[in-house]
């Protein structure tokens, strides 16, 4: 494979996670913001919804924004805690503190690890 084909490819898979994670983000903000009665039912407690959710947007925003992880870090969680505000005037749903710790809980799963992999890896 050439040099000009590796480039391109890595330019394409960077574009595609860059669309993920903006899709990923659109769904959570549109999934927060449904009604009660319209949110589909997954079988599992809102609060793993809530972590695996920010934990994928954490991980697709790191692998699409690599020098951007601080922003993110803080970033993602301030926008968990903007969706529970926005859910006291939406009709059958309530702000939870407990929901907004689970989103800072996804992010960290993800960012912790990775800092402390990136430390590791430039001594």
């Amino acid at each position: 494979m050439s040099e000009l084909t590796v480039a391109r490819s890595r330019r394409a898979i960077a574009s595609a996670v860059k669309l993920a994670f903006v899709g990923a983000t659109l769904m959570v903000v549109v999934l927060s913001l449904l009604p009660g009665n319209d949110l589909p039912a997954v079988g599992i407690s809102d609060k793993f919804e809530h972590i695996i959710a920010y934990a994928v947007l954490a991980l697709l925003g790191g692998l699409a924004f690599p020098d951007a992880t601080v922003l993110l870090a803080v970033a993602l969680p301030a926008l968990g805690v903007a969706m529970e505000i926005c859910q006291l005037v939406v009709q059958g749903r309530s702000a939870e503190v407990g929901d907004a710790v689970a989103d800072a809980i996804g992010v960290g799963l993800i960012f912790i690890p990775l800092t402390v992999l990136r430390i590791v890896q430039r001594r």
